[in-house]
């Protein structure tokens, strides 16, 4: 029981200190107490860490991998309550898209904002050689977006809201996919800004968990967390990266060339800030810009090359979060078979007003399928006509769509392509 207690007390007031500044981070919490409560998952977390220090001290593993990029497939849960799409929580596909911009740039070290060379930190700052999708290949082998759009019909979540029914009921495969959920917090999450877990995590509840006003740099934002950075960071935690405090007064990140931090830094502050510190930050002081701390959004404009490695361990062959790169979700169609991709399949006129013509270069196979889908990934078929007026030839009525794009798809027994089509006025 004293246990319990302590452990309550211990994230109770992490919560409060964090909630005076208005919003937080809640990975380090969710970390303590899934090590609590799961004997395994502790384990995992353990392994996990050895196996991490293990490539670290291998330099030449490490260089090894420099030059690949990993390419990681995601999809976004849009968690709403009811809204039409773009409004409130049920944020638009430019806002979604928009987030995904600002990863490939952050985790690229191709931000327009990163530190110039003249910087004391410039040398530290990495390129991650991370990119990320939206996935184009559902669980299922289908079509989509990328974008899952979930109505939970409340106006705010809470960690039992979120771990305990929006994840297990709309998570996808998280050996493939990284899950990233969209929401407006509450209850005993309102302080948040967003959290992860780490690698290790139980499949039901892995991901990323971002505050709707903080996700993307576009739309339904609040400043100063409107530039996406919430996600550089919690995906940071989701590919094992601490807080460069190390959650503690002038803890340990694990990183050797971050500089000792007292605590988590907020606001914008000058540089150097806290230089010479009793932790021994020494004289460019603590790396307030490091996508690690809490700095705002605005002031956040590096990794470096210690927090690469590790986020590179989890990743290379072996690593727990391995799976993500050798995953096809982001490719469409997996596998094109070498007779289609010959048939030279055509779609015209495209634009069109309300027709189209699907033809082949050679006749279509007895099982071909059509399917049709709008812009966010749902199939309506049945909201159009397709007709075979030849071998090689089919016709598609689009009179009673909207304008817009659409996306064709054509399945064969073998492999499937798909092609965009634009219905204009």
């Amino acid at each position: 029981m004293k246990k319990i207690a302590t452990l309550f007390a211990l994230s109770c007031m992490s919560l409060m200190a964090n909630a005076q500044h208005g919003t937080h981070c809640g990975s380090h919490e969710m970390d303590l107490q899934w090590k609590y409560k799961s004997p395994e998952y502790a384990q995992a977390r353990q392994q996990i860490e050895s196996f991490t220090q293990s490539y670290i001290a291998n330099a030449d593993q490490a260089k090894g991998t420099r030059g690949t990029v990993y390419h990681i497939p995601v999809v976004v849960h849009v968690i709403h309550n009811g809204e039409a799409i773009g409004s409130g929580a049920n944020i638009s596909v430019a806002q979604i898209k928009s987030q995904i911009d600002v990863l490939n740039k952050d985790y690229r070290k191709k931000n327009t904002d990163s530190l110039l060379t003249s910087h004391a930190f410039y040398g530290a700052t990495a390129d991650c050689e991370i990119d990320f999708c939206l996935a184009t290949k559902d669980p299922n082998g289908n079509y989509t977006t990328g974008i899952d759009r979930f109505d939970y019909n409340k106006a705010g979540y809470d960690y039992n809201d979120i771990d305990g029914i929006i994840k297990p009921n709309t998570v996808w495969d998280h050996t493939r996919y990284l899950n990233m959920w969209v929401c407006t917090f509450g209850g005993s999450a309102s302080s948040l800004l967003g959290y992860a877990m780490p690698p290790g995590s139980p499949a039901d509840v892995d991901g990323v968990v971002i505050s709707t006003t903080s996700f993307g740099n576009v739309g339904n934002v609040a400043a100063p967390y409107n530039k996406g950075r919430t996600a550089t960071h919690e995906v940071g935690h989701f590919f094992n990266l601490e807080h460069v405090w190390g959650d503690v007064f002038c803890g340990d990140d694990l990183v050797a060339d971050t500089p000792p931090a007292e605590d988590a830094n907020y606001g914008c502050p000058n540089f150097p800030f806290n230089a010479n510190s009793t932790c021994g930050a020494g004289p460019s002081g603590e790396m307030y810009m490091n996508y690690m701390d809490y700095t705002d959004d605005a002031c956040m404009k590096m990794f470096t090359t210690g927090q690469k490695n590790r986020m590179r361990a989890v990743l290379s062959t072996g690593g727990a979060r391995y799976s993500l790169t050798t995953s096809n979700a982001c490719q469409w169609p997996l596998a094109v078979s070498e007779a289609l991709q010959q048939t030279k399949l055509t779609i015209f006129p495209n634009p069109s007003t309300s027709h189209f013509y699907i033809q082949s270069g050679v006749d279509f196979a007895a099982d071909t399928k059509f399917h049709l889908y709008n812009a966010i990934g749902q199939d309506i078929t049945s909201q159009c006509t397709f007709s075979k007026e030849a071998p090689n030839r089919y016709y598609l009525s689009t009179t009673a769509l909207t304008p817009g794009t659409y996306f064709v798809q054509v399945v064969s027994k073998e492999s499937s392509l798909v092609k965009s089509i634009t219905v204009i006025q």
